[in-house]
């Protein structure tokens, strides 16, 4: 998604356009698509949209059709996340084999890969000044990579297991409405509004980082690290428990990060939050 596109991928080998504002564009197949669509990214210039499916394309969203197929070199691997650079030069991947790669749009093999040692990659993205990448995997492992030392891992924090847990239905949300607050390890959230409801779906690990890059918000667990100048400072868990726990996707507000939109698939809600330092 970006200021013009957003794509979804389906189940089977294509992907639809729509306007952010909800008109549909119209679909773009993929002539090599294996199956689902594993994982999709729309480039900020528009131009461009990469997506997996049984390999990975690139298409134009301006052309509607693909104009490009890429190497993955191991063909029964999978893709797990995708993200472009500020201009859409370069494109980063993760695997479902705990890999990272990194491809020049104009060129269909990979120019750097690296194993983050991990079993699999959940999320990748472009640090805030591109000059570092950011992986979660599945064994809570976050990590900062370095491009000018070629894949070296340059900051590592090692996240709580992610064990839900599912508030009992017999009682009421600690977060329904209001202006209710949840305790956790050297932070409070609290709830200022709710939307509608939405599709009641457990997801695996993601990230959003603030405009500066200072803050990254994880998801689930609900937890926020921080940056400084000399690498990841502190880890804040937003709750040890109940319905943050649940969450399976956050973003931090653009403008200010003290604020986050999130989503609950135990709730069936999407909901935004404030974050309160003690």
């Amino acid at each position: 998604i970006n200021a013009e596109y957003m794509g979804t991928g389906h189940l089977t080998p294509f992907i639809k356009v729509w306007s952010p504002d909800g008109r549909y564009a119209g679909n773009i197949g993929i002539d090599s698509g294996k199956g689902k669509v594993d994982c999709l990214a729309v480039s900020p210039t528009g131009s461009m949209c990469a997506v997996s499916c049984g390999g990975l394309v690139m298409l134009s969203l301006k052309q509607m059709r693909q104009e490009a197929t890429f190497e993955i070199e191991q063909p029964t691997i999978s893709l797990t996340s995708l993200d472009f650079n500020h201009n859409g030069t370069c494109l980063i991947a993760g695997t479902d084999n705990g890999q990272v790669r990194l491809y020049d749009t104009s060129c269909p093999r990979a120019v750097m890969t690296w194993n983050t040692n991990s079993p699999r990659v959940d999320y990748l993205k472009w640090k805030i000044d591109e000059t570092t990448v950011l992986t979660l995997g599945s064994d809570h492992q976050f990590v900062e990579w370095s491009l000018k030392m070629s894949g070296q891992p340059i900051n590592t924090v090692t996240l709580r297991d992610f064990d839900v847990n599912i508030p009992s239905s017999n009682r009421s949300s600690p977060l329904d409405g209001g202006l209710n607050y949840k305790k956790g390890r050297g932070g409070w959230s609290e709830v200022i509004g709710e939307t509608t409801k939405g599709t009641n779906y457990l997801n695996s690990h993601e990230f959003s980082q603030s405009q500066d890059g200072s803050r990254i918000l994880v998801t689930p667990p609900c937890s926020v690290l921080e940056f400084s100048s000399s690498g990841i400072i502190s880890e804040t868990f937003l709750s040890d428990q109940s319905t943050l726990d649940c969450m399976t996707s956050a973003q931090l507000h653009p403008l200010c990060s003290d604020y986050f939109v999130a989503s609950n698939w135990f709730e069936n809600s999407t909901k935004m939050y404030r974050l309160i330092p003690l």
